[in-house]
């Protein structure tokens, strides 16, 4: 789940940036994963700046036939989990959303699956929770699909993404949104606050997540408890096919009207999250490439 509900108070404000200040910031990219990567002998700052200049580049599959030069320069920084080697807890372009120094990540690890030979990402909570993110640039071509594979080996016993005391997923695909940040809430500022105080991560505008639920039905949206600016589409229910891959194409401006009543503003990060620090359980699951689209 995300960070729990936005404090209503400075003196609270204060206490986070104090917690945040003396963690460092709570820096997502940590020193295992600049080791893992061969840059244990920079900065971390530098580090950070790295990673970042990697992100920039766009997700997926892009028409690069266009003409659009920029487009085809971030088709070709770009690398999907699949283009990875194995052994990395962040695959190569990708960064580490922790949620603040005292709760424990979620273990990610990028290594072969055996029955398509391909790179991938595998995930293991253990009452835990953390996200990997791809930072788009927002003045790109707007894809109008997103296509993924993922599997979950079990489903999370109590989870209830409806219920703030038990919003745990096995699997989740993040999409984030730029937007007007002056038409939030008051309750909607604070929590992005507190985020960003607890993670060292700006909050988009929107996030629209893909989840695999308990019991809610496919295609149900289902509002984050904590802020009105994430929405749940459930794409996935139930144990029947636990154990094996899935595979979606969604409409990411139809699915965005559905979740928010408006027209979404340019897509500026993509992310996974496995997470069951709610439940205190554990689970694994595996994620494939994710492409964005102009056609399905």
């Amino acid at each position: 789940m995300l960070p729990t509900s936005a404090p209503h108070f400075a003196g609270e404000i204060a206490f986070f940036r104090r917690v945040a200040s003396a963690f460092g910031g709570a820096s997502p990219v940590s020193f295992r994963d600049a080791r893992a990567l061969g840059w244990g002998g920079l900065g971390l700052k530098r580090i950070l700046a790295a990673v970042c200049a990697l992100a920039l580049a766009a997700c997926g599959t892009i028409d690069a036939g266009r003409g659009d030069q920029a487009a085809a320069a971030r088709l070709e920084a770009y690398r999907p989990f699949s283009a990875s080697p194995v052994g990395l807890a962040v695959p190569l372009g990708w960064q580490n959303w922790l949620f603040g120094p005292l709760k424990p990540a979620t273990e990610y690890q990028t290594r072969i699956d055996p029955l398509s030979g391909l790179t991938i990402v595998a995930a293991h909570a253990d009452k835990s929770a953390s996200a990997l993110l791809l930072s788009l640039d927002a003045a790109a071509a707007q894809p109008r699909y997103v296509s993924w594979r993922w599997r979950t080996l079990g489903l999370i016993d109590g989870a209830d993404v409806s219920d703030a005391a038990h919003e745990d997923s096995p699997v989740r695909l993040l999409l984030g949104f730029e937007g007007d940040h002056s038409k939030l809430s008051f309750r909607d500022q604070m929590f992005a606050e507190r985020v960003k105080l607890m993670s060292g991560q700006d909050m988009p505008y929107a996030t629209l997540m893909y989840v695999w639920a308990n019991g809610q039905a496919p295609e149900s949206i289902i509002a984050n408890p904590h802020t009105g600016r994430i929405r749940m589409l459930v794409v996935e229910a139930g144990g029947a096919h636990v154990g094996t891959w899935q595979q979606y194409t969604r409409d990411i401006r139809a699915d965005y009207r559905r979740a928010f009543g408006e027209d979404p503003g340019p897509l500026v990060m993509v992310g996974i999250m496995t997470d069951t620090d709610n439940t205190q359980r554990s689970v694994e699951a595996e994620y494939g490439d994710i492409r964005l689209l102009d056609a399905p």
